[in-house]
């Protein structure tokens, strides 16, 4: 996919395991110059010690990173929403997603401020993200709207 269009050896995709592990990261930003970080941790689970964490990259740790961009969105309502008192309803699913994209953010920012690192942050705020489908295995999010409706699917339409 990217050999075409950037040449070969400028673009590889890194499927990260579990990014809630300590060190997660480590070993897909060895050697790189550049990071792009599209995801946060996708389990809709309603409780926000479980998902929302110090989502900064293994980056901020590698001298040989000059350039980095996070896609995030902000949103404060969702935090407060997220943090509520359990129960941990249904409902605050999409909360609890949203309060960890903003606060990973904010803690990238904190992490920028206070420690002045060599690389370049940059958010970049998409409405969504869409494009060719890296792997197959992996669940695609927004992505796999494409897909769902190429398959017959309409339900992306409905939400």
């Amino acid at each position: 996919m990217s050999d075409k269009q950037y040449g070969e050896g400028k673009f590889e995709a890194v499927i990260v395991k579990n990014m809630a592990d300590t060190g997660a990261f480590d070993e897909a930003c060895k050697g790189v110059s550049s990071v792009v970080h599209f995801v946060s941790i996708l389990t809709f689970d309603t409780d926000p010690n479980k998902v929302i964490s110090d989502v900064v990259s293994g980056a901020r740790q590698k001298p040989n990173v000059e350039f980095t961009i996070s896609t995030k969105n902000w949103n404060n309502e969702d935090i407060e929403a997220a943090w509520k008192p359990a129960p941990y309803e249904p409902e605050r699913a999409w909360s609890v997603y949203g309060a960890s994209k903003t606060q990973a953010e904010q803690k990238m920012w904190d992490f920028v401020k206070e420690k002045k690192p060599s690389f370049v942050l940059n958010a970049v705020l998409p409405n969504s993200n869409m494009g060719e489908i890296i792997s197959d295995k992996q669940p695609a999010s927004t992505g796999g709207w494409v897909r769902s409706l190429y398959n017959g699917d309409v339900s992306p339409l409905k939400n």
